[in-house]
């Protein structure tokens, strides 16, 4: 069906076991050009991998706070690609109001956002390509690590996709996020 209908950036804010069915048809979506973002999953540090982020062609997302510290409840391992914002978000919520909620559920939607603002002008349409030509804000141990994976992923200054917000920027993306987080 996403295929059919042309939809070029999948965001699954969910985590579960793995599941052939499913690894099958993440595989043959992205082998077509669609990127698919997916949270890692709110077990905790020490929880197993969680599908869909776990399979490789996915970019897996973890959570941090507003003081850029990862979600403490969010898994973690070599397969994490990128951290954003996800901890105390206002979300609608029914009948007609709103709270905060918490989970890499959370921070999934914002990275799918910021790969979509750049996904015209990616030649191959794949995982690797989009991680390379984000821009980010490394987080805790230098480079990749199995907690932010390559850290904070930042949001465009347009949505032409041409020109990322420059990491010199950490303390207005910091105060971002707050903003983001808190009323």
């Amino acid at each position: 069906w996403l295929a059919s209908h042309h939809i070029k950036i999948v965001n699954m804010s969910l985590a579960g076991p793995d599941d052939d069915l499913l690894r099958k048809q993440v595989e043959g979506l992205s082998k077509s050009g669609i990127i698919i973002l997916a949270a890692v999953g709110n077990d905790g540090p020490k929880a197993p991998k969680a599908y869909p982020a776990g399979y490789e062609p996915v970019i897996a997302v973890t959570a941090v706070n507003a003081e850029l510290v990862n979600y403490r409840h969010a898994n973690r391992g070599p397969h994490v690609d990128l951290a954003a914002p996800g901890v105390r978000i206002w979300t609608a919520a029914p009948p007609n109001r709103g709270e905060y909620h918490s989970g890499t559920s959370f921070a999934t939607p914002y990275a799918t956002a910021v790969v979509a603002s750049i996904y015209q002008s990616l030649p191959a349409k794949t995982k690797e390509e989009a991680l390379k030509r984000l821009s980010y804000v490394d987080l805790g141990s230098p480079g990749p690590d199995p907690i932010y994976g390559r850290g904070l992923v930042l949001a465009p200054k347009s949505c032409d996709g041409q020109s990322n917000t420059p990491p010199a920027l950490l303390s207005s993306v910091a105060l971002g996020t707050q903003a983001l987080v808190r009323p």
